[in-house]
């Protein structure tokens, strides 16, 4: 999930007993390290969140150097995100991440074994793309 503030961020990590924590990120084509800030932090985001299928929380100072926003070499770049499968407790994931997220997000909760079951996304020339697998064994 998207924090849209560093204060927005630092309420996140209190809500969820952790800290805002700054990682060093993937190494960007151009050597650039990318800095990840997230919550809840250090050791929390496994048995917190990944475990139980809930999302952990990123905030990035400048959305625009988002790699998403990086140039696309060949075939559609992504426009939207249209539909999250999650395999998830219902309430527990719209606790988690607030009702009004929950409500907006073009969620599908299923029951069963935790984590992202698929992403659909729209493309610029309005082609819908399923990236589907099983969750990852934590």
């Amino acid at each position: 999930m998207r924090a849209d503030t560093l204060e927005e961020m630092e309420a996140v990590a209190q809500r969820l007993g952790g800290e805002v924590a700054r990682r060093p990120g993937r190494v960007q084509p151009d050597g650039t390290q990318r800095i990840i800030i997230t919550a809840p932090g250090p050791g929390r985001a496994l048995d917190t969140c990944w475990r139980r299928g809930l999302p952990n929380w990123f905030y990035r100072e400048d959305p625009a150097t988002n790699p998403d926003r990086g140039a696309v070499e060949h075939g559609d770049r992504g426009a939207a995100v249209t539909r999250l499968e999650i395999g998830a407790d219902a309430g527990e994931l719209r606790e988690h991440i607030g009702a009004e997220s929950f409500d907006r997000l073009p969620l599908e909760v299923l029951p069963g074994r935790p984590g992202v079951r698929a992403v659909t996304v729209r493309t610029e020339s309005g082609r819908e793309v399923t990236l589907r697998r099983d969750p990852a064994d934590l």
